[in-house]
């Protein structure tokens, strides 16, 4: 399906974008300094200038696939209950995430957010008035943005591509790798991204892996929405995903819990992937 996507095609269509909106931005910022209404929307400039290169990437990338081609990616072939399973699995993902960034933070001195820290401007309160214009460019870039684009490089051209010339172990294993490379908390995405491509596998569409993504993201959003407004560590729950002080009681708790959920819904895909490489119809 993606056979004729170049990797170095793909790496251009993501630089330009870049290159296009944050050198005109840079020069904005040296050029407008103590301008008081760049001042005030400087916090965002960053944020807003990251989801446009995304957006902009993101339509040069499909572009490049002719509309027969974009359907079957998009193709949907869930069930209503396949959609519920989708959600109790993205619920097993993020505990996961949090129980590998629970563990990292044993073994390194540096306070990880449960979230990229850039995404989080703590200068920004409730009461200012670009508080909402905030929290709405910040749902844009992490709950629509970031997972579309996200998975139609890493599940989509990524994974396929590699699956055309190595085994799916090895595509899995070396787009997973990347995708976890480009994350703060590079051992849970690497995992969360092993099991988004199964998913990715067994539908043989985008559609699931975004799904899942979009709501992993949107339980994140309502937790640093949640966090303006009220201390997080007092709900019972929530207090021990996000612990300031990890222990190794927490993240075997989330660990358990996570593998459970997950593995009731894997434990068939785990087993079945294919051992040899694809061949040019199978991924469509």
């Amino acid at each position: 399906m993606f056979q004729t996507f170049s990797i170095t095609r793909l790496i251009t269509y993501c630089l330009v974008p870049f290159l296009l909106l944050s050198v005109p931005v840079a020069l904005l910022l040296v050029m407008s300094d103590g301008n008081p209404l760049v001042n005030i929307f400087e916090s965002h400039i960053a944020k807003l200038t990251e989801m446009l290169c995304f957006v902009f990437s993101l339509i040069l990338i499909l572009s490049f696939f002719k509309p027969r081609k974009r359907a079957v990616m998009f193709a949907n072939n869930l069930s209503s209950s396949g959609y519920w399973q989708l959600t109790l699995l993205a619920i097993g993902l993020l505990l996961l995430t949090f129980a590998a960034l629970n563990l990292m933070q044993l073994y390194q001195s540096t306070d990880l957010s449960f979230v990229d820290p850039p995404k989080i401007n703590r200068d920004i309160t409730p009461s200012g008035s670009v508080f909402w214009l905030y929290i709405s460019i910040l749902f844009l870039s992490i709950v629509i943005v970031s997972p579309i684009f996200e998975e139609v490089v890493f599940r989509g051209i990524l994974l396929d591509r590699l699956s055309l010339k190595l085994s799916p172990i090895w595509a899995i294993t070396v787009s997973s790798l990347l995708f976890g490379f480009l994350h703060h908390n590079y051992l849970g995405s690497t995992v969360y991204g092993v099991l988004l491509c199964l998913v990715r596998l067994r539908f043989r569409s985008l559609t699931a892996v975004i799904f899942v993504h979009i709501l992993n993201n949107l339980m994140v959003f309502c937790l640093i929405l949640s966090s303006y407004f009220f201390d997080l560590s007092r709900i019972p729950i929530v207090s021990t995903v996000l612990v300031h002080n990890p222990n190794l009681t927490n993240i075997l708790l989330l660990t358990l819990t996570a593998s459970l959920i997950i593995m009731y819904y894997y434990k068939k895909e785990l087993i079945c992937i294919p051992q040899k490489r694809f061949n040019k119809t199978l991924l469509t």
